[in-house]
């Protein structure tokens, strides 16, 4: 009975598209292992030096006891953490990755709009469990306040939600589909660039809200959760409409 139980058809070809993407070396290299390697590979250079750990330990007390600084602080993480989510390319190389094969999730009995969603899911895994690395690591250096590090974490996916929605928008309005090798769908591709490229400006424009309005920690948190939230969620309502028109068109 639990060998022949039926699942739900979005976790299935949630977990298709994730296997694709493990069992495929270029796949792997460009999507998933991007999101552990480079995080540390940024950090090797703070870690080697014991003398810039214990300065930005110094001037993260000195900013969390301040008054507008902390805003800021709180601002740069979550830019952080949103740069660090556009990186895998998972979700901005979706549809590009099926290539030539596009014409079968015509056939497959699936909507368009669980399709979509099936590829947003490994999107926001993949990249939450990036980010959970990247701020465990920072936690165990920095020593941050318990409080920070539930904000970062919070703030962290909405992060990873932007990004995977951002990409898997791009991905569908200007797909990548003719393509001879699987280097050529992901390092090929611009639409993992212009991902990027909204996202850092994303994050310039939360640290440079949270710098000018002089918020306090509290009042940023609530701020950058409330507006990511209902980008995100704007974004979503996006990719459920005018994304499935759009693969409908191109699939015609």
């Amino acid at each position: 009975e639990r060998v022949s139980a039926e699942k739900s058809p979005v976790r299935s070809y949630a977990l298709k598209e994730l296997r694709i993407l493990l069992r495929t070396p270029v796949y792997f290299l460009n999507c998933i292992l991007v999101n552990f390697i480079l995080p540390v590979l940024l950090l090797i250079p703070m870690l080697s030096r014991q003398q810039g750990i214990e300065g930005l330990q110094g001037a993260l007390d000195g900013y969390l006891r301040g008054g507008r600084v902390p805003g800021m602080v709180l601002g740069i993480i979550f830019g952080a953490l949103m740069f660090f989510g556009s990186l895998n390319g998972i979700t901005s190389t979706a549809i590009s990755r099926e290539g030539h094969g596009m014409f079968v999730n015509k056939y497959i009995p699936l909507s368009y709009r669980r399709q979509i969603l099936g590829k947003l899911i490994p999107g926001v895994v993949m990249g939450g469990a990036g980010m959970i690395v990247l701020v465990s690591i920072a936690t165990a250096v920095f020593k941050p306040p318990a409080h920070l590090v539930a904000m970062a974490i919070i703030l962290g996916i909405l992060a990873v939600l932007f990004s995977s929605l951002v990409g898997l928008l791009l991905d569908i309005k200007n797909p990548k589909l003719n393509w001879d090798s699987e280097q050529q769908a992901v390092k090929q591709n611009l639409n993992v660039l212009l991902n990027m490229v909204i996202c850092i400006l994303a994050a310039g424009a939360a640290i440079f809200v949270t710098y000018i309005s002089n918020m306090g920690l509290w009042t940023a948190f609530a701020a950058l959760l409330i507006g990511f939230i209902i980008i995100d969620v704007l974004l979503y309502r996006l990719l459920m409409t005018r994304g499935v028109k759009l693969i409908i068109q191109l699939e015609d």
